[in-house]
């Protein structure tokens, strides 16, 4: 059987994108320290491949989103930090703002931004309709479906460039379900593209949706 690290080491290098020991190093911290946690704060499915399921689903879209040059992407009801963490460590010269309304698992990605040593990630212990501050990007896992009110409120937090709002990145699965999302936010004329991602090891349809408003 192919060790973890070998798995994870080989995936990054099939999506194209640096393998250096110092990131894979951070991953392996990164995952035993989910694997401590998630007995009590129940972070993850224990059924979950924490390599191919959780960070090479994350890092799939980080060459998309690197050719934008953001300077500050959030990361929406982060959980276990994925994708934040991983896109974080690969994505050094952008700051990452971690949302997370759960105390828990706040704690928890607290923890890993100290073990990690990742100085470009910021937490929020908040909900995320309650922000102020505006990002070049928005991304997240776990919002679904979207609806024209989870919309207003992600575009909300997107900064304004020259009239233009940002980008809200969703990582989704089968494009026929994202089709159908999209067309409950007629009323909102959104700009929308679906990229399909590649994930390593992972035998599931998987898409970035891109939207802007």
């Amino acid at each position: 059987m192919i060790k973890r690290f070998e798995l994870l080491e080989d995936g990054v290098k099939r999506l194209g994108i640096s393998a250096d020991g110092d990131r894979i190093e951070k991953i392996r911290k990164y995952l035993n320290e989910i694997e401590l946690w998630n007995p009590k704060y129940s972070l993850v499915s224990e059924k979950d491949d924490l390599v191919s399921r959780h960070v090479l689903d994350s890092l799939a879209a980080e060459r998309i989103l690197k050719g934008y040059n953001f300077s500050s992407i959030a990361d929406i009801g982060s959980g276990a930090g994925f994708p934040g963490i991983p896109l974080a460590i690969w994505m050094e010269n952008i700051q990452f703002t971690l949302i997370e309304k759960s105390g828990k698992r706040a704690d928890f990605l607290r923890n890993v931004k100290y073990v990690l040593k990742l100085d470009n990630v910021n937490i929020v212990n908040r909900d995320a309709s309650e922000i102020k501050d505006n990002f070049d990007c928005i991304v997240f896992r776990a919002l679904c479906p979207l609806t024209e009110e989870i919309i207003k409120m992600l575009t909300s937090l997107t900064a304004e460039n020259n009239g233009n709002r940002g980008i809200i990145a969703a990582y989704k699965g089968r494009k026929e379900n994202i089709v159908k999302e999209i067309k409950n936010l007629d009323n909102l004329s959104v700009s929308s593209s679906v990229i399909p991602l590649e994930v390593p090891f992972l035998n599931e349809e998987r898409n970035l949706l891109l939207i802007k408003l």
